[in-house]
């Protein structure tokens, strides 16, 4: 009987082992990153905020809603932010 038992325990133990299927691999294969747009300028003409202001808007040097010089340098530096990131662990080339 004690050999039956220990038959039993061992074929149970051996399904354990080898019936579980493989562990999966995980793979990044994308990222998604959520930001909003960045540093823009007013979504309307200098002429139309200035008729709601006391005081003059300064000059945003670009059309509006465009993104600004000072918006631009940012999103770089979020981009260089992600590839040291993203780059150390093989995931851009």
């Amino acid at each position: 009987m004690h050999r039956f038992v220990v038959t039993i325990a061992a074929f149970w133990l051996a399904s354990l082992a080898y019936g579980q299927p493989p562990t999966p691999v995980e793979e990044l294969k994308y990222a998604v990153i959520v930001t909003r747009h960045g540093v823009r300028s007013p979504t309307w003409t200098l002429e139309r905020l200035n008729e709601y202001s006391t005081s003059p808007w300064p000059d945003w040097g670009v059309p509006p809603g465009n993104l600004t010089t000072h918006g631009r340098a940012l999103m770089k530096i979020m981009g260089v932010y992600y590839r040291e990131y993203f780059s150390p662990q093989g995931l851009l080339g």
